[in-house]
């Protein structure tokens, strides 16, 4: 992983400067606070492991755009999982006609999968897993905050009374207290975008028809 996580760190380190990357191999001669640094990351995303290694060093970069250069001790900071968590929201409300549209369809595709592998998984109908539960609390808030599905996707599902019927509490304790703004921008986006909307609402059929196939 200290490999994966340094040549991330690497890359997006020189293309904010407009710079070629070439992956480092060696890493025998590394001082002591990049391997401290390095270590202390690997740990974060040992207890975080739904955390994308990538997605999280490309925010550093992309929500301090005035910044050209960044210390990698900075990705064990507060301010690094602030970054992480405002680029997480940009990049979940991207619109469907801008010019990144593609990222935006691609993390719905990937919601689409990991919603038909969790619930291959358990051996649970779309429908179920809707109302599936981890103790008290639904599992598509879970999922949501680990960034597993996106809104865009549980629109598509068509599960706004649950948000609705949802305890505002446990709602604005598990993302933030502007949740329901965040809601409602997606909504919006995802009613008046045919192309996004249908491309789900295909993706979500298909997954249906699979699972209710293999429960046969």
């Amino acid at each position: 992983m200290r490999e994966q996580i340094y040549n991330s760190y690497l890359y997006h380190s020189r293309a904010a400067v407009g710079k070629p990357f070439k992956a480092r191999r060696d890493f025998s001669k590394m001082s002591e606070e990049q391997l401290s640094s390095l270590d202390r990351i690997e740990r974060l995303f040992r207890s975080y492991r739904h955390i994308n290694i990538d997605d999280f060093i490309r925010a550093g970069f992309k929500m301090q755009p005035g910044i050209k250069f960044i210390k990698l001790s900075f990705f064990h900071s507060a301010k690094a999982k602030k970054c992480y968590t405002l680029y997480m929201k940009e990049k979940e409300l991207i619109s469907p006609d801008s010019k990144d549209n593609k990222v935006l369809f691609d993390t719905c595709k990937e919601s689409i999968k990991n919603i038909y592998l969790y619930c291959k998984s358990r051996n649970i109908t779309l429908d179920q897993y809707k109302y599936d539960k981890d103790g008290a609390t639904p599992t598509i808030l879970l999922h949501l905050k680990e960034h597993k599905v996106n809104l865009y996707t549980l629109h598509g599902l068509e599960i706004d009374y649950i948000f609705r019927e949802c305890d505002k509490e446990l709602l604005y304790f598990i993302f933030s207290s502007d949740f329901d703004d965040y809601y409602r921008k997606s909504r919006d986006t995802f009613i008046k975008s045919k192309e996004l909307k249908e491309y789900i609402r295909k993706g979500l059929k298909i997954v249906q028809t699979k699972l209710l196939q293999s429960a046969l």
